[in-house]
């Protein structure tokens, strides 16, 4: 039953930004979760780059999502 209560949900946040959610099976989800984390740790380093991981996370998985 849960496997067929599967759903992408935006919510508004503030300062024009939303929250983007899935709702997906927990080994899904974390696997997704290490993938994007992994990606963002292979962004090069740059001086002039001052994102923290977690924007980083943000950037890989809309890149990921829009290309």
């Amino acid at each position: 039953l849960a496997k067929t209560y599967r759903e992408v949900r935006v919510e508004p946040g503030s300062h024009g930004m939303s929250w983007l959610g899935l709702h997906v099976p927990d080994a899904v989800a974390w696997a997704s979760y290490e993938r994007i984390t992994s990606l963002a740790h292979a962004i090069p380093e740059d001086p002039d780059d001052d994102r923290r991981l977690d924007a980083k996370r943000s950037d890989v998985a809309i890149d990921l999502l829009l290309k």
